[in-house]
């Protein structure tokens, strides 16, 4: 019979293994340990309650294990409950804590956790009011949830001044790296795919990291991509409570920013300002700018879950995402607000390969874009010399990858050594600035650094002659006949046309910088003119393609070499063109379009012109009511202004009227 020889000494449990592997896997929060030390063993200053925040997934338990771990080491008494375990009443509880915290040496150091205190509920007040005051003044609390502490936290000064706020966030890719340096996956092409399907989302990544290489993302199946988007959409909808919020969610995820206003046609009903409250007061959605946002890996799952389980109400709302953006390009008369339309209507008509190349823009990347003035001709020579240098330096041509990150589709663009070489060649800064000082823009980072620069040039008699000579531009003007040519000799503060000559990032990549720069594409758009352009890249012809450039005959040259072609390009957006151009793109997706009323038709008020709009799409009054907030007898007083102002006498005269009176 086999004897089991025992060993001596203590033997690691099932317990320690765990906690082993998850003091393994802990990466990055640095600042974040750092700050817990720092107020634990120095008790730094007056905040003695460290709120720890973030959405779903975002490590917060695994940030209190950590501090255990640090609390242990400082030999301090750290106690934790899971705010979803404390008992109702709590009073044995708490008499046990204060009991334990009173006990404890006179200079030892205090620790009391509160993990997902989004679940406290009633028992905040009794946290609040009972059992913090009641500590010693040496502890340290920790309260971690999905919210920062709001109300009477946030009411009272006293609460504020001993509160010091924690945001935790997604790791970049440094950590990322790390992360998964640490799960035993070096390979650089396979970190930088799960860098851009999970955005450096802790869970996603956990998630993600677990599976065999051989079936990580984009190469899942539908099966199991199914299972880690059900877990992720699962994991933050725990704080959605009924379907009414659900929806919203999903309606809010159908588009990459909304509000109140857009919630409402999204859903074809009035969004109450409670119900757009609760959803955004979630933790996944944050306020940008003047609009709110779900959070990108969020609106991506829950958009991808919808569309398995749902593909109708998908669809739907995404054609009401495409028309409401469609209206609103026309709508404003505000330049950038028409381009931040214009910016979203073709996100949304969902050509991968557009959303690849102009939207990998993180939200916090503090990029910009602004004229070059005349004092920036030294930083726009020295950009070019630096790129020389750089070409230099280079042994072969670069593959950059575009990335369009719902769909995980990716497209490569092989930078040539050959193009990056002659193109300074064939550009004089100095002289370019000259004589047209807004052809030149510039996009920098917070510090000021230039990391990408257009070259767009406006055609009219001020710069005909130029355009004539020069390399890349000259081939097309100068096969045009005199009387062509004659047609783009305009008054230099109404330009004929724009010649789109170059749009680069400082590296070939660094994606959201050249994103950035591409965006300048769509206020060109609306300006309703002639666009140019011309490249012998493979891939930048694709793109001309897609936002409808047509090649134009003849006007093919050889300025990059003997043996590279390059074609020129226009788009034709005169005069009505462009409605009918932005038409064509939202009909392509099947979404539903109407005629734009302008602003001057009939004498119409902006309330009218509204209520006609919706008119002419075909809402009945009840509709125009619930989407402009009114009441059904303020549409009817609406309407009837507006057969007075037309001088008609029913809805079918007053839409033949609109169609045919002054519509654009």
């Amino acid at each position: 019979m086999a004897t089991v020889q025992k060993k001596k000494g203590p033997q690691e449990t099932l317990g320690d293994a765990v906690r082993h592997q998850q003091s393994r896997l802990f990466v990055g929060r640095r600042q974040e340990c750092k700050l817990f030390v720092h107020h634990l063993v120095d008790h730094a200053g007056s905040e003695r309650i460290l709120n720890v925040f973030g959405s779903g997934g975002m490590g917060k338990s695994y940030l209190l294990d950590k501090f255990r771990r640090l609390a242990e080491e400082a030999g301090a008494l750290y106690l934790s409950l899971d705010s979803r375990d404390i008992p109702r009443p709590p009073d044995t509880l708490a008499k046990e804590l204060l009991a334990a915290f009173h006990a404890a040496e006179p200079n030892r150091c205090l620790v009391l956790a509160l993990d997902t205190y989004e679940e406290m509920g009633d028992l905040d007040r009794w946290v609040r009011d009972h059992l913090l005051p009641r500590l010693p003044s040496r502890a340290l609390v920790v309260i971690a949830g999905r919210h920062p502490l709001q109300g009477a936290w946030r009411a009272s000064p006293a609460w504020r001044q001993v509160i010091k706020p924690v945001p935790l966030g997604d790791f970049d890719l440094s950590l990322t790296r790390e992360y998964l340096d640490r799960c035993d996956i070096h390979e650089e092409a396979l970190i930088q795919q799960l860098w851009a399907f999970t955005r450096g989302h802790p869970l996603a990544l956990s998630l993600a990291a677990t599976l065999p290489c051989e079936v990580l993302p984009p190469s899942w199946s539908p099966q199991q991509e199914a299972e880690a988007v059900r877990e992720l959409t699962d994991c933050w909808l725990r704080e959605v409570p009924d379907e009414r919020l659900r929806a919203l969610v999903e309606a809010a995820a159908a588009v990459r920013r909304f509000n109140q206003e857009i919630l409402s046609h999204l859903v074809a009903e009035t969004v109450s300002a409670a119900d757009f409250d609760r959803l955004t007061s979630l933790s996944f959605v944050r306020l940008e700018r003047d609009t709110w946002a779900l959070h990108d890996l969020v609106r991506t799952v829950v958009t991808r879950e919808l569309r398995w389980r749902a593909p109708t109400r998908f669809r739907t709302l995404w054609h009401r995402g495409v028309s409401w953006y469609r209206e609103k390009i026309f709508a404003s008369a505000v330049e950038p607000e028409r381009s931040t339309a214009l910016a979203e209507f073709f996100y949304l008509l969902g050509d991968v390969m557009v959303r690849a190349t102009f939207f990998s823009v993180p939200p916090d990347s503090g990029l910009y874009v602004e004229p070059a003035g005349p004092g920036d001709l030294a930083g726009v020579e020295k950009y070019f010399v630096d790129w020389v240098a750089d070409v230099d330096r280079m042994e072969q041509d670069v593959s950059v990858d575009f990335l369009d990150q719902d769909t995980d589709t990716r497209y490569a663009h092989v930078v040539s050594v050959r193009h990056l070489r002659k193109e300074p060649e064939m550009i004089r800064p100095a002289e370019l600035l000259r004589l047209e000082s807004d052809a030149v823009r510039l996009c920098r980072n917070p510090s000021g650094e230039i990391l990408g620069l257009s070259i767009v040039i406006p055609v009219s008699r001020r710069t005909l002659a130029y355009l004539c000579e020069q390399p890349v531009t000259g081939p097309y003007f100068r096969r045009l006949t005199p009387a062509e040519r004659a047609e783009y000799a305009s008054p230099e503060k109404a330009p004929a046309a724009w010649f789109i000559r170059l749009l680069d990032s400082r590296s070939p990549t660094d994606s959201a910088a050249r994103a950035v720069v591409f965006r300048g594409l769509f206020p060109l758009l609306l300006r309703g003119g002639r666009l140019l352009a011309s490249t012998p890249l493979p891939f930048y012809q694709g793109l001309l393609c897609r936002f409808g450039f047509e090649e134009v005959p003849g006007a093919t040259h050889f300025d990059y070499g003997p043996d590279v072609p390059s074609p020129t390009y226009l788009l034709d957006l005169r005069g009505p063109r462009l409605a009918a151009y932005i038409d064509r793109l939202a009909e392509r997706v099947g979404a539903s379009v109407s005629p734009v009323l302008p602003t001057n038709v009939f004498g119409l008020t902006k309330r009218e012109r509204d209520v006609a709009q919706m008119v002419l799409a075909g809402l009945s009054n009840a509709d125009i009511a619930r989407r402009l907030v009114i009441s059904q007898v303020t549409v009817k007083k609406h309407l009837s202004h507006m057969f007075a102002k037309t001088e008609v006498s029913s809805r079918t005269q007053l839409i033949r009227k609109l169609l045919t009176g002054g519509v654009s």
